[in-house]
């Protein structure tokens, strides 16, 4: 399994975690337990049994229709997630999250969390990554800010991007789409069948999003509320490049099947066009 694809694939469907349990609200004792998590649709089991023969560590469960793989152990953490992640950087927005919670499983892996003042620098950095601090904890801890995430910048063109990274990232989360154009041409079958390839993301994640884009010869939107920024690529030439990349760097899940369909479509309607 190539690692970039495993980068690939976590950037857009892992999480970096910190569970707090208040195991004792006399004494104000406290369980952390921390995580590396994922949760899919049963249909992406294949993928996470890739993702667990990557790692070598743990298993996978199932969860009514979804199934998961999970980390939790400190020492796992400390030498086997961690680890990959340092050496195949995530692109996305996650890698902030990523390196507040590394520093979080260092403090745990040093026996910091066993003191007051490396227990509430936890949790503070448990407030950073999920943007906030609960009212169970404020009561216990009034004193408690959150951490600040750092900002998210990227520095990397399109031709930088690994083929399998790209493919680790689509690997759940894209379409492969075909309309019918009322208003095309009525005797050609090119004209009327239209494909596109079309993926979207919060706008937090625009920098990524656009060097993506940029990678297909496309161009990212951004939605009139600035909500998401939406990629829609419907040129022919632009959905060829996607044929390419992805014959090169297959899709290791159920999706590929739509796309085989798809990059038939594709294809035929390139032929076409050549002859007209």
């Amino acid at each position: 399994m190539n690692p970039d694809w495993i980068t690939g694939f976590c950037d857009r469907s892992a999480c970096f975690g910190l569970q707090f349990t208040l195991r004792n609200p006399a004494t104000g004792r406290w369980e952390i337990k921390p995580e590396f998590r994922i949760l899919a649709n049963v249909r992406y089991k294949n993928v996470l049994e890739y993702i667990k023969e990557y790692f070598e560590v743990e298993t996978v469960f199932y969860s009514g229709k979804n199934v998961g793989y999970r980390v939790g152990s400190v020492k796992d953490l400390i030498s086997v997630i961690i680890p990959h992640f340092n050496k195949y950087p995530l692109l996305t927005s996650k890698v902030c999250t990523f390196n507040l919670w590394s520093k979080a499983i260092n403090m745990m892996y040093h026996g910091d969390h066993k003191t007051k003042e490396g227990f509430t620098q936890i949790f503070s950095i448990n407030a950073g990554i999920n943007w906030g601090i609960s009212t169970a904890v404020s009561t216990h801890f009034p004193e408690l800010k959150a951490a600040l995430l750092p900002s998210y910048s990227l520095n990397i063109s399109p031709y930088e991007l690994s083929g399998w990274w790209i493919s680790g990232y689509f690997t759940i989360y894209c379409h492969f789409n075909v309309q019918l154009n009322p208003h095309g041409l009525k005797n050609y079958y090119y004209d009327r069948v239209v494909p596109s390839f079309n993926f979207s993301r919060s706008t937090v994640e625009l920098p990524i999003i656009s060097v993506l884009a940029s990678y297909f010869e496309a161009t990212a939107n951004q939605r009139f509320d600035g909500s998401r920024a939406d990629v829609n690529i419907y040129a022919i030439k632009s959905c060829s490049e996607v044929v390419y990349h992805f014959e090169c760097f297959p899709l290791l899940s159920c999706k590929k099947d739509e796309f085989n369909v798809w990059a038939n479509i594709v294809k035929d309607k390139e032929k076409l066009q050549e002859r007209n």
